[in-house]
């Protein structure tokens, strides 16, 4: 292959890779606002009003690794939030007056 020949080649794949980049970038870039949308980061403030607990109890939850934080200031996504409030969920527990009237209905249906 002469110099010129191959020359033209290096410059048309170049040219080529380019192109493909920008392709890339362009993609990236279209999809980027979409997932932060979907799914943004909250400071640890707006998590804490999101699950009105205090701010404090939001960065310990970090700190226990009980909820992911990302950087400095931490920030944490929505979904993970929730998921961790959705975690403290307890069932309430059945009261005596429950108890009392579960028995009643059981003896009268005898």
């Amino acid at each position: 292959m002469t110099a010129p020949l191959a020359a033209a080649k290096r410059a048309q794949a170049v040219a080529l890779r380019a192109q493909a980049l920008a392709c890339d970038a362009e993609a990236d870039a279209l999809d980027a606002p979409a997932l932060a949308e979907a799914d943004p980061f909250l400071p640890l403030d707006a998590a804490a009003a999101l699950t009105g607990k205090s701010p404090r109890a939001v960065r310990d939850a970090v700190r226990r690794a009980e909820l992911p934080g990302y950087g400095r200031p931490v920030v944490v996504r929505r979904s993970d939030v929730l998921a961790w409030l959705q975690g403290l969920r307890v069932r309430p527990r059945p009261t005596t007056d429950d108890a009392d009237a579960a028995y009643d209905a059981l003896t009268r249906a005898s």
